[in-house]
């Protein structure tokens, strides 16, 4: 049976370039910016991607720079926000031991 007028709907999920912190394997802050590579990273990859009719960023400077620097016209979307790290937030495990 051939259904008319459907068209297919392409989800492409692109997680948030790496920070100094998490590097470190720390619990990223929610304005920490991108380290210098997930910029060259991300920038590479912007310009390998297909077209978009739309994109939803999370909230985190992170994730909005990772938008930016693949060439994204992203909208900021409150429910894509990472957890709540609590005390935990910017800390290392060593750190909250």
């Amino acid at each position: 049976m051939r259904t008319r007028g459907m068209r297919a709907t392409r989800l492409t999920l692109v997680c948030s370039g790496i920070t100094q912190r998490m590097r470190k394997a720390g619990f990223p802050l929610f304005d920490e910016t991108l380290e210098k590579r997930s910029v060259e990273l991300a920038s590479a990859f912007g310009r390998e991607r297909s077209n978009t009719n739309r994109v939803l960023v999370a909230p985190s400077l992170r994730a909005q720079q990772t938008a930016h620097f693949m060439g994204l016209r992203a909208t900021v979307h409150d429910s894509l926000r990472d957890q709540n790290y609590g005390v935990w937030e910017g800390k290392t495990p060593d750190e909250i031991e």
